[in-house]
C-alpha cells in the first residue's frame, strides 16, 4: 500500500475517530461508498482500534500507576530515597520489572543523568537471579543502536547488584496511548520498536518482556 493510500486511510481514520462511537462505522461507510477496499482498511483499523484501547484501557493504566507508586513507596521506606549506590545519587523511581526496579539516578564522576536498574536486595541470595541479572548487562553490552540504551556500568556496592545505562527523557509508549494516539504515530512507533528488537536479534538476543 502507497503512500498517499495510507494517507487517505489516516485521515479517514481521523475523522472517524472524532465522533460519537455509535456513529463511526456508518461515517467511513459512507465516506468509502465508491470504494469497498478502502472500507473495509478503514473498518479494520477501526475495530483494532476498539479492542486496544479496551486492553489498554484507564482503568488498566491506573491499576500500573498505582502499583508503581506502591512499589516506590515501599523501596524509599528501604532507604533507597536520595540513597548513594556507587557513585549514582538515586533521585526516584522510574519503573519496576520482574528482574529489578529502575531509578533515575544522578552520576556524580560524570556528572550526568542515568538509568540505574537495582536488584532487589531480596533476590541478591538467589545465584541465579543475580546470574540473569549479570547476563542482561552483557546482551545489552553488545548492542548498539539508537533504539537500544546504551550500558554504562555494572557492579556491585555494599551487596546491592547494579547496572547504569543511557537516560532517555520523554513520554512511555503506555503514557502515548493512554490518549487518541494517531494511526501514522502508532505505524511509526512499531517501525522503530521493530527496527530495534531485529538489531537485537542479530546479535543472538531475544526480548522476553514485550
Amino acid at each position: 500500500m502507497d503512500r498517499e493510500r495510507w494517507k487517505e486511510i489516516d485521515a479517514i481514520l481521523d475523522a472517524a475517530l472524532e465522533m460519537p462511537a455509535a456513529e463511526r462505522e456508518r461515517f467511513i461507510t459512507e465516506r468509502t461508498a465508491s470504494d469497498p477496499e478502502l472500507e473495509k482498511a478503514v473498518l479494520d483499523l477501526l475495530r483494532a482500534a476498539a479492542k486496544a484501547d479496551r486492553f489498554m484501557g484507564r482503568p488498566a493504566i491506573s491499576l500500573a500507576a498505582e502499583s508503581l507508586a506502591n512499589a516506590e513507596t515501599e523501596r524509599t521506606q528501604f532507604g533507597l530515597a536520595n540513597a548513594l549506590i556507587a557513585n549514582y545519587r538515586i533521585e526516584r523511581m522510574i519503573g519496576a520489572g520482574g528482574m529489578g526496579d529502575v531509578y533515575l539516578a544522578f552520576d556524580e564522576k560524570l556528572k550526568r543523568n542515568v538509568a540505574l536498574k537495582i536488584l532487589p536486595p531480596e533476590f541478591s541470595s538467589h545465584d541465579d537471579r543475580v546470574v540473569r541479572f549479570e547476563l542482561e548487562a552483557r546482551a545489552v553490552s553488545k548492542l548498539n543502536h539508537p533504539g537500544i540504551v546504551t550500558l554504562y556500568d555494572i557492579g556491585v556496592f555494599q551487596g546491592v547488584n547494579y547496572i547504569a545505562t543511557e537516560f532517555v527523557e520523554g513520554r512511555t509508549l503506555r503514557e502515548l496511548m493512554g490518549g487518541r494516539f494517531k494511526l501514522r504515530n502508532i505505524i511509526a512507533n512499531s517501525i522503530q520498536i521493530c527496527d530495534a528488537l531485529s538489531a537485537a536479534h542479530e546479535s543472538g538476543i531475544v526480548h522476553r518482556d514485550i
